[in-house]
């Protein structure tokens, strides 16, 4: 609109210009003219420059992005996931067995010779800006099978042959730590898993770990798997690593060794006549070794072991030796000394187990009789049986 003003103003100045100098030249009317309209124009540019608005210089626009997000890798079949803002903790069941593999932890009073043992690596990882305490007898396996309800805990007790949790871990901020845990507990409860979690309430009358002392353990408190087939998958896949485990060897017999194998069992043993020294009379000496074919537990009857005379009477041992491991409540009776070897010796075992490597070791002292003619070493139990045919002399 200014601009309309500016050239209506200059034209009327055009106007007056001739009015006034009719006589003058027209020379002079165009110079007059075009310092009109050149005055005008300036005008128009400045009141324009005025208008103008200047922005202020900003920086380019930079779209910002999230950080890539890590990829977790998939789950193993034997494994759970618990993860929340503050804790991660991967569960990975290795194996499970009967309890019969650590005799010294069915001897215990809480436990049976049909519980079983879950075997499992726990790496817990810290997620917060400060350390906590984590402790993993706290840890608990549930199952339940429509209406009764199982448990298995970890054990706590040392020397058993499994791995006690009497103890705790301090994970630092960003830091994880990886342990095993042993549960024990009803065969049953692995079977029919549906539930896993940390309770920061449980206590032992072994190795109890007062939480109150610790450092934000409360963190830990919020550990809980509640999906019923998810958590019994996982836990299954651990009994069938177990079950489904060959044997890694059978015995290959050295000169003068007896060796047989019956469907659950391989059987290696050596029959020698010996005179502990100081003794005036002589035992039959037959030293046994055991490897379980099935890689599961065997019980063996101390008293199905017996060596049998032409005349079909048999004997049993009188005395044994092995390794305390191997029974339950191990009594000793006294230490004798056979061909320059010190050997312990025991009363009559309740039974007789083997490892968790399925291997076990049993000597047998019968006491000879002379004269008499031994034909064969015997074995009859629940478990397994075998016959085999010896020479004494």
């Amino acid at each position: 609109m200014r601009k309309r003003y500016a050239f209506a103003f200059a034209a009327s100045l055009i106007l007056m210009c001739g009015c006034s100098d009719k006589s003058g030249s027209e020379e002079n009317t165009e110079t007059a003219s075009e310092t009109v309209i050149a005055s005008a124009l300036t005008e128009t540019s400045v009141t324009s420059e005025s208008t103008t608005v200047t922005f202020a210089e900003t920086e380019p626009t930079v779209t910002e992005t999230e950080p890539p997000q890590t990829e977790m890798p998939e789950l193993k079949e034997n494994q759970l996931e618990f993860r929340s803002i503050n804790i991660a903790v991967l569960m990975e069941f290795t194996g499970a067995e009967p309890l019969n593999y650590y005799p010294n932890a069915v001897k215990l009073a809480k436990y049976s010779e049909d519980d079983y043992v879950l075997h499992a690596v726990f790496t817990v990882e810290n997620l917060t800006y400060k350390s906590f305490d984590f402790i993993p007898q706290k840890m608990i396996l549930h199952g339940r099978d429509y209406g009764p309800s199982f448990v298995m805990q970890p054990i706590t007790e040392n020397d058993t042959g499994l791995v006690a949790s009497d103890g705790f871990y301090t994970i630092e901020p960003d830091e994880s730590v990886s342990f095993k845990i042993d549960f024990v507990g009803d065969r049953k409860c692995i079977k029919y898993a549906d539930k896993i979690s940390y309770n920061p309430d449980m206590h032992f009358y072994t190795n109890n770990i007062n939480a109150d002392e610790l450092n934000n353990v409360s963190v830990a408190s919020v550990v809980e798997i509640e999906d019923r087939i998810t958590v019994r998958n996982a836990v299954q896949k651990a009994l069938e690593i177990t079950e489904n485990e060959p044997l890694p060897f059978q015995f290959v017999p050295s000169d003068g060794d007896y060796q047989l194998n019956t469907e659950k069992n391989s059987y290696c043993f050596t029959v020698e006549k010996v005179r502990p020294e100081g003794y005036v009379v002589d035992y039959i000496r037959i030293k046994l070794k055991i490897a379980s074919l099935t890689g599961k537990a065997d019980t063996f009857e101390p008293n199905g072991f017996k060596l049998v005379s032409s005349d079909g009477k048999s004997d049993v041992p009188l005395y044994w030796s092995f390794d305390e491991s191997l029974v339950q409540t191990p009594k000793i009776n006294k230490e004798i000394t056979v061909n320059g070897e010190n050997v312990t010796l025991y009363d009559y075992p309740f039974g007789l187990y083997l490892r968790s490597d399925g291997t076990a070791e049993y000597d047998m002292y019968f006491r000879y009789k002379e004269g008499k003619d031994y034909e064969s070493f015997n074995y009859e139990g629940k478990n397994d049986s075998f016959c085999e045919r010896v020479e004494t002399e």
